[in-house]
């Protein structure tokens, strides 16, 4: 098995670098470039979470993309399919990503003193959009259609809130809030109790992906 994931990392190329790249280098430089002129500690610590919010999801699928396209895409995706093993692999490349995420909120001093509190967030964030490009790729079978659903989901979930609620009366919807925080993965529903709708919308995602590509 090893063997199998040496080669397929090697298959990669220096495309394997681009998440840690982004990790490292791209989300720790756009916070430092929007905070150079902000002084206050918790603007500061907003700003670095948003940039968190918008790339680490996306960040945390580029992996499981990469792997998945031979098999879901692939002109000899019948043969490549024998003797896989898909979901274990797919589950290695999310796993991958943990170490990165944790290195880049240690690289952003912005979020000291809310780092183990943000890395749960991506935690559950990388693991339902992950489960979600699996379920997505097998179902659809398009990568690039697949890439486009999980980009607008995570774009639309990063849009300011009061700008998307009605507002009847000069009194905000109340229950449509509600609803709109379970479906996005911002708005405050990874930062309360809501944290275990996500992570179950993750494992029902994992599984269905799962039950796609044994289908194959």
């Amino acid at each position: 098995m090893m063997k199998r994931f040496w080669l397929q990392l090697k298959g990669m190329g220096i495309m394997f670098f681009l998440p840690i790249l982004g990790y490292l280098l791209f989300i720790p430089f756009c916070v430092m470039i929007l905070n150079r002129n902000v002084e206050e500690v918790e603007q500061r610590f907003f700003t670095a979470q948003h940039m968190c919010y918008q790339f680490i999801p996306i960040l945390s699928t580029i992996w499981m993309y990469m792997f998945q396209k031979e098999y879901v895409e692939g002109e000899g995706r019948e043969i490549l399919i024998l003797g896989r093993k898909i979901p274990l692999f797919s589950f290695i490349y999310w796993i991958l990503n943990l170490p990165f995420i944790l290195a880049s909120l240690h690289i952003l001093k912005d979020t000291e003193g809310y780092r183990e509190d943000l890395f749960y967030e991506m935690l559950v964030a990388s693991f339902m959009i992950c489960g979600l490009v699996f379920f997505l790729n097998f179902a659809i079978s398009s990568i690039a259609l697949s890439i486009l659903l999980v980009v607008l989901y995570i774009w639309l979930s990063n849009v300011d809130i009061e700008n998307v609620l009605v507002f009847r009366d000069g009194l905000q919807d109340v229950q449509q809030a509600s609803q709109y925080l379970y479906v996005v993965l911002k708005g405050g529903g990874l930062m309360s109790g809501h944290a275990a709708v996500y992570t179950a919308m993750g494992a029902l995602f994992w599984l269905c992906g799962l039950f796609k590509a044994r289908r194959l």
